[in-house]
């Protein structure tokens, strides 16, 4: 199901963990996504030019369409409730 779907569906697309390190693996994610060589140059060895290039802008594109899709006032709640459609991370949630 696209996101846009279960957005209709009254679902939250992709939960959010509401703390930093959670953001900066949705960075991570959408970057290893368009190019494992660049994520590897850019932010395992702080390659310049890979740091520089379209994929790690692709990436903080990619990042503004998954704010987009989470709702930054529940966190992971979501996911408890079975209301998210997606995480990016494992969850505490049903703990």
């Amino acid at each position: 199901m696209s996101p846009e779907k279960m957005k209709a569906a009254g679902m939250i697309p992709l939960a959010n963990g509401g703390i930093r390190w959670d953001d900066g693996m949705k960075f991570e994610i959408a970057l290893a996504g368009i190019s494992p060589e660049v994520y590897r140059r850019a932010l395992m060895q702080l390659d310049t030019d890979a740091l520089k290039g379209k994929e790690v802008l692709a990436a903080f594109e990619q990042l503004r369409k998954f704010a987009n899709w989470m709702n930054p006032n529940i966190a992971g709640a979501a996911l408890g409730r079975e209301s998210a459609g997606v995480s990016s991370r494992a969850t505490w949630a049903w703990c």
